[in-house]
């Protein structure tokens, strides 16, 4: 069996993964309010041959935690709140 096949496919969906999260970040960029999508990914190491082959995942999506940027609109009732929860 060649692993080096597997290792090749398991990184082109890893890829594949992580294109379509950015695809979607930059489609909803300019949302409002909108939280990027962030993808994660791990190495996964398979022994069952005469060498270890790594892998990696399929990869964990999970929202940014980062602060989007504030704008002034001069509206009374248009209110933001910054990192530390304080409006302004």
């Amino acid at each position: 069996m060649q692993s080096n096949i597997y290792v090749a496919l398991s990184a082109q969906l890893a890829l594949q993964r992580r294109l379509d999260t950015v695809a979607n970040n930059v489609a909803n960029a300019s949302t409002a309010g909108y939280r990027a999508e962030e993808m994660s990914f791990e190495e996964l190491l398979s022994e069952k041959g005469k060498e270890p082959v790594s892998f990696v995942s399929k990869g964990d999506s999970h929202l940014s935690l980062k602060m989007g940027d504030l704008e002034q609109t001069g509206r009374p009732l248009d209110v933001g709140a910054d990192e530390r929860g304080v409006a302004r």
